[in-house]
């Protein structure tokens, strides 16, 4: 397959003598900047069992004349055999990109970089050069007919979400003596448990309050009684708290928690160690943040082509 590739490569460049200039000078480049090395006479005679051989092919942008950009195929196949398919998991070292996007949105202005020719310069041991894959996936395979269908029913919903706007930063006026809260609103019902997080800036008379993230979870095939998943759905509350303290630089002087579950807040206010195992290891869980459990917000089915609903009544419980 790569021989046969080659082949058609070489061809086409012999009829494109700038195509054949601009990939030369390509390889080059990558040579000199250590991407790639020309194999030579021993290693080109050794064979082994697990080779794999990467085709290659050039993309041009008519847009961009005189730009030329070298694929990789690694989604190749040979004999049904892809060669990711035999590419073991590394750890994640990348940041979470939920927490980039609030330290960007503290201030009215921000400044972001990107890594130029990044998967160039990953560096693969000598001993995993040679990969031989394996796997069987038609990437033209056509869905059955119920997934078909709710995936059709999701692009027809996806161009309303362009009217859904969110602002970048999270407050207009900016202040250092400005007072920082974090309310936390927890809910759930029959379908699923969310919780949704606002800061809250208070400076004088002046206060303005900003969506700072949501968490939403859907309910468990078995089956849970609502207040149970107004529980799950407080701890969802808890652990979103805590990661947004924990990714901000902002000074939040107050965390403050919401729920209109009276059974959620008997539980708060219980020995929860008397308490069955589910209740007992979720009310610890919340009691490492110390703060208030009032009042209400509703979980809702709603989509974004559905308008956004005034703010509902707040129900405060002692």
């Amino acid at each position: 397959m790569a021989l046969k590739r080659y082949a058609c490569l070489k061809q086409k460049m012999s009829k494109d003598p700038v195509l054949a200039d601009a990939v030369n000078a390509k390889m080059e480049e990558y040579k000199e900047k250590g991407y790639i090395r020309r194999i030579n006479n021993a290693e080109m005679m050794e064979k082994y069992a697990n080779d794999w051989y990467l085709p290659i092919f050039p993309v041009t942008n008519p847009i961009k004349s005189g730009k030329i950009r070298m694929v990789f195929d690694a989604a190749a196949k040979v004999n049904v055999n892809l060669s990711t398919h035999f590419s073991l998991l590394g750890p994640i070292c990348w940041p979470d990109y939920v927490p980039s996007c609030w330290k960007f949105r503290e201030f009215r202005f921000g400044v972001v970089g990107d890594i130029c020719e990044m998967f160039h310069r990953v560096g693969i041991k000598k001993e995993d050069e040679s990969v031989r894959p394996d796997g069987t996936l038609g990437w033209d395979q056509e869905l059955d007919g119920g997934i078909a269908d709710k995936w059709t029913t999701w692009l027809g919903v996806l161009p309303a979400v362009q009217k859904v706007t969110v602002p970048r930063c999270y407050r207009h006026l900016y202040s250092t003596s400005a007072k920082i809260e974090l309310h936390l609103f927890c809910d759930a019902n029959e379908n699923g448990m969310t919780a949704l997080a606002y800061l809250r800036f208070e400076e004088g008379e002046n206060i303005e309050c900003a969506l700072v993230g949501s968490k939403t979870r859907v309910a468990p095939l078995k089956c849970l009684s609502i207040p149970r998943l107004e529980l799950q759905a407080a701890v969802i509350g808890a652990r979103l708290a805590n990661t947004i303290r924990r990714c901000h630089r902002l000074e939040i002087s107050r965390t403050v928690f919401w729920t209109d579950s009276r059974n959620v807040l008997s539980w708060l206010h219980s020995d929860h160690m008397r308490n069955n195992q589910f209740v007992a290891f979720r009310v610890g869980e919340l009691w490492k943040s110390k703060d208030a459990w009032p009042a209400d917000i509703a979980a809702t089915k709603d989509t974004a082509e559905e308008p956004p609903q005034k703010s509902r009544r707040t129900t405060h419980y002692a």
